[in-house]
């Protein structure tokens, strides 16, 4: 495998549980892991929905640069299935939200519905980010700090600075 030529971009490189191994594995194949050094679990190149491959660093004809601005995707760029690390982080924000004694079922239902509004920009995200915003003022501490750091990772830019939510 090389460079993806059709559409200037490299290919990259995740682990399932979104931790970048490269995004130069198709011109730079000894970047590559079969397993993450972060955490263990198994790298993919590709998506596991269509097969499409990971969009890596992209390339610009006869330009040298080193880029950091690489941002993992969320979803694939070619059937729109959600990444695994994105299944994964909406599933524990789900079990979170299971867990939640503070909640009643109706808002746990809400906020659960929200959940895919949170992570893309869509004509709901504002009624995901007012139904989170009650949500987070209304769960416990721990619970709380869950969920603002699945958001963090997970969610829209727009999101997090509507949600008051700082990096890291």
């Amino acid at each position: 495998m090389g460079v993806c030529k059709l559409d200037g971009y490299d290919i990259a490189q995740i682990c399932l549980n979104g931790h970048l191994i490269s995004r130069f594995a198709g011109s730079s194949p000894e970047r590559r892991a079969n397993a993450c050094p972060e955490c263990g679990a198994k790298t993919i190149l590709q998506c596991q929905e269509c097969n499409a491959l990971i969009r890596g660093n992209y390339h610009v004809d006869f330009v040298i640069g080193v880029s950091s601005n690489f941002v993992i995707p969320k979803h694939c760029h070619n059937c729109g299935a959600p990444y695994p690390w994105t299944r994964r982080s909406i599933e524990a924000m789900k079990k979170l939200l299971e867990e939640e004694d503070a909640l009643d079922e109706e808002s746990k239902g809400k906020a659960l519905e929200a959940i895919p509004d949170l992570i893309a920009n869509t004509p709901s995200t504002p009624l995901a980010e007012a139904r989170w915003k009650k949500v987070l003022s209304k769960v416990t501490k721990s619970a709380g700090e869950g969920l603002r750091t699945i958001l963090i990772e997970v969610a829209t830019e727009a999101v997090k600075k509507s949600l008051g939510l700082g990096q890291p």
